[in-house]
């Protein structure tokens, strides 16, 4: 996968487009952890979750939220991360 080019704890954020088994498809296939900020989209009143985080098992992913406050037909998605000191 493209993701095996770069070295270290690795994320990935975007909109999938798809509320089925892609983000679970998608997180096999990279060897990342998926992770939702819960239902997204539209962002006047979301009702399908089509944006994800997916990050490294080596990353602590402390909170994922959806931001409705911005200009946008998808919710932001906001992913709080830690990381240990090598």
């Amino acid at each position: 996968n493209a993701l095996s080019l770069f070295d270290g704890p690795k994320v990935v954020v975007g909109d999938l487009n798809d509320g089925r088994d892609a983000p679970l498809y998608l997180a096999e296939r990279l060897g990342l952890v998926p992770h939702s900020a819960g239902r997204t989209f539209p962002s006047t009143l979301p009702t399908l979750r089509l944006d994800w985080a997916f990050a490294s098992r080596e990353i602590t992913v402390r909170r994922v939220d959806a931001l409705r406050h911005l200009p946008s037909d998808h919710c932001a998605v906001r992913v709080d991360l830690e990381l240990e000191a090598a």
